[in-house]
């Protein structure tokens, strides 16, 4: 009975572990040790290929000196000679296998694979099980006796046939975490790129997110200020914003205001824009966190990124001067004003804004700036 008993908590530690690799990846190494020593061979393998260039994107090995990655000589080479994937390929998914069952002492003794690659790796006997597959991926459990062993017992096949769906629900649930992670990055960054401060709001106006503008604009302080879990004008009335989310959240019309400060040339004037989210609004019970219900964009006028001068050289073959004069344009100097500051005599400057709306293929001067002031920056923004 302790025999039993201990037999059931080294299953459900090892299945535990197994479920919490999922939210941190870095564990599934030692999960996959657990299944070593569970199973009682000698390596175990746990891979996802990509199925479009038909390469591993994830490699746990557990194997003495084994390094989580596919041996190189493998997949350059032996992988075409590999006789386990046509077995592999018309398997049922989830069916253990093991190679005894196909390949006996005569056809390894002949085969190129197992005498140049495998035996050479003190791998002998391979059980293996195909446990995932989407359009992007293919997941596959392998596991190795030593080169002197038998091969796999009736028990070893059965244990591992018990573990095989708990192996195929972590695989599945590693590429949906892990997806869902990748798109979250790429969310963060794309809003991290913009020039316009964004806050990530929920039904009772606390700030959920904030990106790199947004937070930097807490930290000057010029225009708002973090009041607790609120973000706060810094000027006028301090509930003001707090009004206009509330409304907006109740009607789901979009609305802002405009701050205002006497006391600044560069940036007279902040506009604040708010806009509802519908599918945040709907808070279910189920949910641990509350979900984004608005958005509040500021936007900064005078403090918003230019293309820079090497970008314009590279995108539309300007000259250094052009470039400059471009960016000069872009924030507003007039060609008199720049010729001045420049030292360059105006019909020079003339010259050269022709240059650029024939490079450019502006129309119009008015077209040229228009067309700048939506290009993308590669500078960081402001205050990041």
């Amino acid at each position: 009975m302790a025999a039993i008993r201990q037999e059931v908590t080294q299953f459900s530690d090892l299945i535990g572990e197994l479920y919490e690799s999922v939210l941190d990846p870095v564990r599934l190494r030692g999960a996959i040790r657990q299944v070593t020593a569970w199973l009682g061979v000698d390596s175990s393998y746990f891979i996802g290929w990509d199925r479009s260039c038909v390469e591993p994107r994830m490699a746990v090995v557990n194997e003495q000196g084994g390094m989580d990655a596919v041996d190189p000589e493998y997949l350059n080479h032996y992988k075409q000679l590999d006789p386990r994937w046509s077995l592999m390929s018309g398997a049922p998914m989830g069916q253990v296998m093991t190679c005894a069952q196909y390949f006996d002492d005569r056809f390894v003794s002949r085969n190129e694979f197992f005498q140049k690659f495998l035996l050479p790796r003190g791998r002998r006997h391979t059980m293996v099980a195909h446990l995932y597959r989407n359009e992007r991926f293919n997941f596959y459990a392998t596991f190795y006796h030593a080169v002197g062993r038998e091969s796999f017992s009736a028990d070893q096949v059965e244990r591992a046939q018990s573990l095989v769906p708990h192996l195929q629900r972590v695989a599945r649930l590693l590429v949906q975490h892990e997806g869902a992670g990748v798109l979250a990055e790429l969310g963060e960054g794309g809003l991290n790129a913009l020039d316009q401060g964004v806050f990530a709001l929920d039904a009772r106006g606390e700030i959920l997110f904030a990106n790199q503008r947004a937070r930097a604009l807490q930290r000057e302080g010029r225009w708002l200020v973090s009041h607790g879990l609120r973000v706060r004008p810094a000027v006028g009335a301090p509930a003001a914003l707090d009004d206009v989310v509330t409304r907006v959240i109740a009607t789901g019309v979009p609305d802002g205001l405009v701050l205002r400060r006497a006391d600044s040339t560069a940036s007279p004037w902040c506009g604040v824009t708010v806009l509802r989210l519908p599918a945040g609004c709907d808070q279910h019970l189920t949910a641990l966190y509350p979900r984004a219900c608005a958005l509040v964009l500021v936007n900064v006028p005078n403090a918003q990124r230019c293309v820079t001068a090497t970008q314009l050289m590279q995108m539309f073959g300007l000259t250094q001067a052009e470039a400059r004069l471009a960016q000069a344009l872009t924030r507003g100097q007039s060609v008199d004003v720049y010729a001045q500051e420049q030292g360059v005599s105006l019909p020079t400057v003339r010259s050269q804004v022709r240059s650029v709306l024939h490079k450019t293929e502006a129309g119009r001067q008015q077209d040229l700036v228009r067309m700048l002031a939506s290009l993308p920056s590669a500078r960081p923004p402001v205050g990041v």
